[in-house]
């Protein structure tokens, strides 16, 4: 068992069990699998902070709720107002995913150096005739170190931090 607290709902949207079962359904998770439990636990607490901190549409369902979802208020593409009451799946996977890619930056520690010279705004580094060019790095991805768990949520960002007042 985990030292790491995970409850769903109040730090995390997802179960250690619920990512295991994720991961067993996906190719190339061996920064997962490699992982101890805490490890992993603690990997996904880490993903559900970045996917707290992102501007979301809507509003929470419960106004005392912890974490940004379970939310309501928002529109489909087919102008249905939805809500939800629980997690849903597509940010389950976005967690799992943002959590796999915490772990694999975890496991190769050029890439961590390389992320925290990117945050600080590099943009290419040469060593002899090699060079490594980079994009604008998190704000193409809003933040999250995973391209897979940004094309998952992206359609439920506000494309402006600007708050909505709950009804």
């Amino acid at each position: 068992m985990a030292a790491v607290d995970l409850s769903v709902g109040g730090t995390t949207y997802t179960t250690l069990a619920q990512a295991e079962a994720y991961m067993g359904k996906r190719v190339a998770t061996g920064a997962w699998d490699n992982a101890s439990t805490d490890d992993q636990a603690a990997a996904l607490m880490m993903a559900c902070r970045a996917l707290e901190n992102l501007h979301w549409l809507g509003y929470p369902t419960v106004t005392t709720q912890p974490l940004q979802w379970p939310r309501a208020g928002i529109y489909s593409f087919s102008g249905i107002l939805q809500s939800w009451v629980a997690m849903p799946k597509w940010l389950v996977a976005a967690q799992c995913e943002e959590a796999l890619a915490i772990l694999r930056i975890a496991a190769d520690e050029d890439a961590v150096n390389r992320e925290a010279l990117q945050m600080q705004g590099l943009s290419e580094i040469r060593a002899g005739d090699i060079t490594e060019r980079y994009q604008a790095g998190p704000a193409t991805t809003a933040g999250l170190r995973s391209r897979e768990a940004y094309d998952l949520v992206r359609a439920f960002l506000m494309r402006a931090p600007w708050k909505i007042i709950q009804p």
